[in-house]
């Protein structure tokens, strides 16, 4: 974020590629060029103590065969941008420890993120590097299409395609929201879904969160609303006026 070229910071982003949805990375310009960085070949496997490493600390082993992708403007005061693959992935100059969504904001809040987790392999006879890197360069494409063409672009460079498995989707979609229906709760304080329950025992998973119900990225309850709305519409009779109900009770609270 905006952070990392901020007092303190030296403006590097590197990304495992691990984390993200496709091993790519991008940079727009304000005249609608663009160059972006796509590996074709990319390789997750990883060891134990990488999963293990909730502190940023440094890990060499050469089992390790992810990479990291990022951008580097070092100097303020040059418009100069460096785009580039790290293998192995080493991180920084923010990372993002193995940790609860609480622990996070923590480390966030006292700057604990800003720090460098390093991945190295042992320099050793007969030692391979295996990736295969693409480079596209954009042009008269505004920030929407450019979005949109690079994803298109991923999708057919790493072909996809070929490799997804097809399911029921509308059965699969039935099944989810009459899952978050029947998740919905309420009292005198009003209605909601609550952040972490076990959906075996009904048990709160996190402590201090009992019958909490948040909005936005870790509760989610107005994104589920949508969901019951959408599926309301499309499945009419009973269900309809059931997902209506509670949707209304979410959004009256």
């Amino acid at each position: 974020g905006s952070n990392t070229y901020g007092s303190g910071y030296s403006g590097i982003v590197r990304i495992r590629e691990d984390r993200l949805p496709a091993p790519m990375f991008g940079i727009h310009f304000n005249d609608n060029t663009s160059i972006t960085l796509l590996n074709l070949s990319p390789n997750g496997a990883t060891i134990k103590a990488d999963g293990d490493d909730i502190n940023g600390s440094e890990v060499n082993d050469n089992r390790m065969q992810f990479g990291a992708l990022g951008a580097e403007q070092t100097n303020s005061a040059s418009s100069t941008i460096k785009l580039g693959y790290w293998f192995p992935g080493s991180e920084g100059e923010v990372t993002y420890p193995v940790a609860t969504w609480q622990d996070w904001l923590a480390k966030a809040e006292d700057h604990g993120n800003h720090q460098w987790r390093m991945r190295l392999h042992h320099v050793t006879n007969g030692l391979q590097h295996n990736y295969t890197i693409t480079l596209r360069f954009g042009f008269d494409e505004d920030f929407t299409t450019y979005q949109k063409n690079v994803w298109r672009y991923a999708w057919t460079g790493l072909n996809v395609n070929s490799k997804v498995t097809k399911y029921d989707i509308d059965t699969v979609r039935r099944t989810l929201v009459d899952f978050i229906s029947g998740q919905v709760v309420t009292d005198m304080r009003g209605s909601g879904l609550l952040s972490a329950v076990d959906v075996k025992s009904g048990d709160v998973l996190l402590a201090g969160l009992e019958k909490r119900a948040y909005l936005g990225f870790i509760g989610k309850n107005l994104e589920n609303v949508e969901y019951l709305l959408r599926e309301a519409q499309k499945r009419g009779g009973s269900d309809a006026s059931k997902f209506r109900s509670q949707a209304d009770l979410i959004i009256n609270t």
